[in-house]
């Protein structure tokens, strides 16, 4: 079985959440890889199962580089401090029949890391998150694409 440890992801200066950096789960993999374990709160460009190089900085496993897009993609949502857990299923509820997941953190406020399968068509799950901001129930923020998207 693979060794499973915490990567740490540092982070710009300069972003709305103010965050230095944040630490994800990944599967090791051997010759400094590493698949990620769980979508990142605020991270860009990274997803779940992606597969990263990542070196030792002291006791600390720290994000170099992506080497591999594993496919999926990262959404992020905020929830309206006016919506409540019903208003949430509601939008919420469609999204997860398309076979989307998400991680839960309060952070002051509550944000949820949303994984898209790549399985799932990426379109529909956008238009759904889209309907959800609309509606007042919840910010919407891409964090990674891993689909392929053809554009017409």
């Amino acid at each position: 079985m693979a060794n499973i440890g915490k990567l740490t992801i540092e982070l710009p200066d300069d972003t709305w959440h103010g965050q230095a950096s944040e630490s994800i789960f990944v599967e090791g993999l051997g010759q400094d890889r590493y698949r990620l374990q769980n979508s990142p709160f605020f991270a860009t460009g990274l997803s779940y199962r992606d597969i990263v190089i990542a070196r030792k900085r002291g006791p600390q496993l720290v994000f170099e580089k992506l080497l591999f897009i594993g496919g999926h993609s990262t959404y992020r949502i905020i929830r309206s401090e006016n919506a409540d857990q019903r208003d949430f299923r509601t939008y919420w509820t469609p999204l997860q029949d398309l076979g989307c997941t998400y991680d839960q953190g309060n952070f002051g406020y509550m944000l949820y890391a949303v994984d898209i399968p790549p399985d799932t068509d990426i379109e529909p799950a956008r238009a759904l998150l889209e309907a959800g901001a609309a509606a007042g129930v919840w910010d919407v923020e891409e964090g990674a694409i891993g689909h392929l998207v053809v554009k017409s």
